[in-house]
């Protein structure tokens, strides 16, 4: 009963590092595709691509900034200058998206919260 145990624990355990070795193979991919044409990219693939380039610099937070001018969908203007978690954005989305406009443009954009260096 206890190798049971054992073996199952050991499948779930390379289940997850087989899943984050896919996700991270599948986001290698995709930064290299969007710096091979950054020209044809839709607002919601920048998001994502800035996403994965602040969590592999150890950012776990950013800060929401929205134009501020009059073309500001009131969603945005609510969430300029918050912060939020990469892995929980608010029901609006990454910044610059454009779930939440109207027209579906939105000019918003992410500055990551980098963490201090750790100390040796």
């Amino acid at each position: 009963m206890a190798a049971f145990i054992v073996i199952c624990i050991l499948l779930i355990f390379f289940y997850f590092k087989i899943k984050k070795y896919f996700n991270k193979k599948s986001d290698d991919q995709f930064m290299r595709n969007m710096e091979y044409s950054p020209k044809r990219r839709t607002q919601a693939e920048f998001a994502r691509f800035e996403k994965i380039r602040a969590q592999r610099i150890g950012s776990k937070k950013f800060i929401w900034h929205s134009v501020g001018d009059s073309g500001c969908c009131p969603e945005c203007a609510k969430n300029n200058g918050k912060k939020f978690l990469w892995d929980k954005p608010p029901k609006t989305g990454l910044p610059g998206e454009g779930k939440c406009c109207p027209d579906g443009k939105c000019r918003c954009w992410a500055e990551a919260v980098i963490p201090p260096p750790r100390k040796r």
